[in-house]
């Protein structure tokens, strides 16, 4: 899973044909330390039913306003850059892993 900015978001989001997971998460967040590995696990598991991203905070506030991402963690799945559907706050595995399956 790869870290990605504003400065390569389009094109690792919005040029993308696959649908996209993209976690939203702050460096100084509890909730987001405990999703990390969590994601990291699901997004081997589905890598091959969709690419798994994520994209912190700081430094990219005007991702997260075009998002309208309100609080952190929140997932995020795009189809074409548009928003498919969104998890905010932590999910264990099994949780999420339902979650963005009935989703793609």
């Amino acid at each position: 899973m790869e870290e990605i900015s504003k400065d390569n978001f389009e094109e690792k989001v919005h040029n993308n044909p696959k649908t996209v997971v993209v976690d939203f998460y702050s460096e100084t967040c509890p909730p987001c330390k405990q999703l990390a590995p969590v994601f990291e696990s699901v997004s081997e598991k589905l890598k091959d039913k969709a690419d798994f991203f994520k994209i912190k905070l700081e430094g990219n506030q005007e991702i997260f306003a075009e998002y309208t991402v309100r609080s952190v963690p929140t997932v995020i799945i795009l189809n074409q850059s548009a928003p498919v559907a969104e998890s905010m706050g932590f999910k264990d595995e099994e949780t999420l892993t339902n979650w963005i399956e009935e989703n793609l």
